[in-house]
């Protein structure tokens, strides 16, 4: 029972994945890239180091500093040093990257919708209580 359900869970994440990357591919943006950007609206002002960042990425990568590196090649990331420890640096969301995250909120929620129209409201809270107190119990 319990690999039914680790396989219903990766085919489903999987198929939700598949799905997003179609949506984004207009926008020549990957979902990883996508949800970099996410990341980075949520702490415009402070940023984030690309330690910090690897933390909060749905999909860990093992280079976050390749990814950063490529965002900003597309003008859509810029990094600063720290104003703390200048050693540091710390990635930054740019207007361009701005603007087009807000470009895309509109569609991404439909979409988002679109996937839980099945769920009522109820169903979501539990959907969201179960995924979270089972990605908080995983052992790594």
């Amino acid at each position: 029972m319990q690999e039914v359900a680790f396989l219903a869970l990766q085919r489903a994440a999987g198929r939700l994945h598949l799905a997003l990357r179609h949506r984004l591919e207009p926008y020549a943006l990957t979902p990883t890239q996508y949800n970099l950007l996410r990341v980075l609206r949520g702490r415009r002002k402070r940023g984030f180091t690309t330690g910090e960042l690897g933390e909060r990425l749905i999909a860990r990568g093992p280079d976050v500093t390749r990814l950063v590196s490529r965002m900003q090649q597309l003008g859509l990331v810029e990094r600063r040093p720290d104003l703390v420890d200048g050693r540091v640096r710390r990635a930054f969301l740019t207007a361009a990257g701005a603007e087009l995250l807000e470009s895309l909120d509109d569609p991404v929620e439909r979409w988002m919708r679109g996937f839980a129209r099945r769920l009522g409201e109820d169903d979501l809270r539990q959907l969201i209580r179960l995924l979270e107190g089972f990605s908080s119990e995983v052992e790594w």
